[in-house]
């Protein structure tokens, strides 16, 4: 993984913890804690690039048990638990449409390290 994507997820894991304290401040916890969730997923996958894993793998297969837990909670109408698996596939599109681009950028045909 590049150097500009391992950047990328520590700049916007960085800023989804710092909107989350200011939302706490603001007596808005429950969009804090969404925003810590999302600092979170940020968070993993910094640590996995780090550590030089493939991008497509683990992008495809992690997020498969947050989908099925969106699926659940959709089933039962739990609205907070729709919420915070939202949050997390959210920031998966982000961190997937980043790679692309970056992609583009670099000009080659598949992800490589991640």
């Amino acid at each position: 993984m590049t150097e500009n994507a391992i950047k990328f997820l520590e700049d916007k894991k960085k800023h989804a913890l710092e909107q989350a304290q200011v939302l706490v401040a603001d007596n808005r916890t429950d969009e804090g804690i969404l925003l810590k969730i999302r600092a979170n997923v940020f968070g993993i996958f910094e640590d996995l690039a780090k550590g030089g894993h493939d991008a497509e793998r683990l992008l495809a297969k992690i997020p498969l048990a947050w989908e099925k837990s969106l699926e659940q909670a959709i089933a039962h109408d739990d609205h907070i638990k729709i919420a915070q698996e939202k949050f997390k596939l959210d920031a998966i599109v982000e961190i997937r449409a980043f790679l692309e681009r970056e992609e583009k950028y670099r000009g080659q045909g598949h992800y490589q390290n991640f």
